[in-house]
């Protein structure tokens, strides 16, 4: 590590919501926690009977609350189904139908909003890009912290994070609340694929976060009066009908999960609730606790009907892939899928759903049939380049494709689908000649789908073969020439090759489509042809389209601070800063522009705020060590260097640590 010798220089009111005359009443608790465990299916855990993971937590917080049985998702796609939990509505009334294009529509409320009119203090913290602020899944939270960043083309990309960065970030939020009334809410994407090893360990290593939180809350005091409420958005599929992960159907494995509602004082703890429960139920529980009347249906009330039907709904397949929605009808014994070819189940006593019984149960298919809500669908809207690649990173896909005829039954595609995600994986793991052939496969089974021939021409560029991907994007260009992804592919590939003017022309077909990623392109653009005044004016023009965007805002910042405009940068990054937990590096280079401007003793606050959230990041380290030396420090500068290598055991810490101290022995 090189270091600058100039930087020495510079540098939850009254009831529960049960009736029963027994029952006593509870005060209002003062603190509402959901706990969200995304994709975790119910039947793989020890609380329904699995027997191959641990986990105490979970178990240790069921003994304290009330296990719902059966409970089931209005979707198995990670966004419209917390936009369920969070509202209370079924996707057609939030507005959120998918994981990508769609936002919450502005006249809707949450958990959030009413809560905050209530006199909560309101915050979250999100494990996933597909939570971002931007979808208006932050609605009513005043913290909310979804810091993931997303990587240029090529480089490592991280929309995701480790679930027990984002129980920290919650955990010092309700700290500085000062035990007052929130609502808080911990999003955990354990067990989510990439598993680490597997699904079953993801899922005990999701427990263990559990529990630190749960003991976090238990030493504050915060715990016994509290409402908690742990859930899942979704399940996963595990191969159960084909499909490894989930989106695509509807089946039992991909809807039903688990619910524990921990009440506060432990009333009713340790009870069963058998009877149907839907997501959409979590909203107008908590409301019916806290003695707020929500629409909908109280979980808790023991007088509930047990007769229900629930629905259910996925249009992952029509949007990205021209196949036919999955849409279900569900009771207490039977599931009917509405499909192509449509299904009738006895889940409870066929719970894997591998018997059909349409043929032989047509009065009971038929009413479950008539009980499917009319179809609402819209079209998602475009989807920039940052979440393309994004979902592509989480084996998602990001845009939508077109078919003609009648839509295929997904039960005769779904064997296509491992190809793309096999290809997604292998390309992120750095194996692109073999990402380049699943893709390959992909779309002679699927050439109507945009985002295939958009990874395989990123698969071929990477394996060398800049040919074979210039012609795979032509053959996007030529079945989508109004993709803005296609286009923007298109550009970047001119871009690399030289064709600038070719290239600037792509580009500024989609300015008005995907503003912010095309005025990215043509600030690089720009700056390529050495016309620094254009090349600011397409970052602004970004920046102004997206103003809370952090990339954006700090690609502006590294701009400035090349032109040496240190003030305007500092600005900026201080922008980034307020967003909310920046990424790595964003403090660092902070840092640097405050020692630019002369500011010492501002540029060691940065540094340090740096090294707090990202303790291995060396250079901060370093950075930190250096002003505290400059400071006359010499005690708090050896003392850094020592909690440096401490937390970052090995020779790298070491030799930043020597380099340092020849550094301010020298000067």
């Amino acid at each position: 590590m090189r270091i600058a010798v100039r930087l020495l220089l510079l540098s939850l009111t009254a009831f529960i919501a049960c009736r029963r005359a027994e029952a006593p009443a509870l005060s209002a608790p003062a603190r509402v926690i959901v706990i969200s465990i995304d994709t975790l299916r119910s039947d793989h855990l020890a609380l329904y009977g699995y027997q191959h993971a641990r986990t105490p937590a979970i178990d240790a917080l069921r003994k304290d609350g009330v296990l719902f049985q059966h409970v089931f998702s209005a979707t198995p796609l990670t966004l419209p189904s917390h936009a369920t939990i969070l509202t209370g509505l079924l996707p057609a009334r939030h507005g959120i139908l998918d994981n990508v294009g769609y936002t919450l529509a502005p006249n809707v409320d949450t958990i959030a909003t009413r809560l905050r009119r209530e006199g909560f203090a309101t915050g979250a913290a999100v494990s996933s890009y597909i939570l971002r602020r931007e979808t208006g899944i932050d609605r009513g939270f005043d913290f909310f912290d979804d810091a993931m960043t997303v990587a240029p083309p090529g480089a490592e990309t991280s929309a995701t994070r480790e679930g027990s960065a984002t129980a920290e970030a919650l955990q010092n939020w309700i700290a500085s609340n000062g035990g007052n009334r929130f609502f808080a809410l911990l999003h955990l994407y354990e067990p989510h694929t990439p598993y680490e090893p597997t699904y079953d360990g993801d899922i005990e290593k999701a427990d263990a976060i559990v529990g630190s939180f749960i003991d976090f809350l238990k030493q504050r005091g915060l715990y016994d009066d509290a409402l908690i409420v742990l859930l899942s958005d979704h399940g996963e599929g595990l191969g159960d009908h084909g499909e490894e992960e989930h989106g695509i159907f509807v089946y039992r494995e991909a809807l039903q999960v688990p619910l524990i509602v921990k009440l506060p004082g432990g009333a009713r703890r340790g009870e069963n609730v058998s009877r149907l429960v839907s997501l959409t139920d979590v909203w107008p529980t908590i409301g019916a606790t806290l003695g707020i009347k929500i629409d909908g249906i109280d979980a808790l009330r023991t007088d509930a009907s047990s007769s229900r039907t629930l629905y259910a709904e996925s249009f992952f397949a029509k949007v990205h892939f021209g196949w036919r929605e999955q849409r279900s009808t569900l009771n207490e014994r039977h599931q009917y899928i509405d499909s192509a070819r449509s299904e009738l189940f006895d889940w409870v006593a066929d719970p894997f759903e591998k018997k059909n019984l349409l043929a032989d149960e047509r009065r009971v298919a038929a009413a479950l049939r008539s009980a499917l809500p009319p179809v609402v669908f819209r079209t998602p809207s475009a989807v920039s380049e940052e979440d393309r690649r994004a979902l592509e990173s989480l084996g998602y896909l990001s845009s939508s494709s077109r078919s003609s005829g009648a839509p295929p039954d997904p039960k005769d595609r779904i064997a296509s689908l491992k190809s793309y995600r096999d290809g997604l994986a292998q390309l992120h793991a750095g194996n692109a000649r073999d990402a380049a052939a699943s893709l390959r496969s992909f779309v002679e089974q699927n050439p109507d789908m945009s985002d295939g021939w958009v990874a395989l021409a990123e698969a071929q560029h990477r394996s060398g073969d800049a040919r074979a991907a210039m012609e795979s994007l032509r053959v996007a260009m030529t079945k989508f020439p109004e993709s803005p992804i296609v286009v923007l592919s298109m550009a970047s590939a001119l871009f690399e090759r030289g064709q600038i003017d070719e290239a600037r022309k792509h580009a500024q077909l989609v300015l008005d489509s995907d503003p912010v990623p095309a005025h990215e392109l043509l600030a690089a653009m720009a700056e390529k042809r050495g016309d620094m005044n254009e090349a600011r004016q397409h970052l602004q023009a970004a920046a102004d389209r997206a103003p809370a965007n952090a990339a954006v805002l700090a690609k502006l910042a590294r701009f400035d601070v090349r032109a040496n405009r240190f003030e305007d940068a500092l600005g900026l990054f201080d922008r980034v800063v307020a967003i909310g937990r920046p990424a790595k590096n964003i403090q660092f280079e902070r840092g640097e522009t405050l020692l630019q401007l002369g500011r010492v003793a501002d540029a060691e606050s940065a540094y340090r705020a740096e090294v707090t959230v990202y303790p291995d990041n060396l250079r901060g380290w370093a950075s930190l060590a250096i002003v505290q030396f400059v400071q006359k420090k010499g005690d708090e500068g050896r003392a850094t260097l020592d909690e440096a290598m401490r937390r970052n055991p090995g020779t790298a810490s070491r030799r930043m640590a020597d380099e340092v101290m020849r550094t301010v022995h020298a000067h």
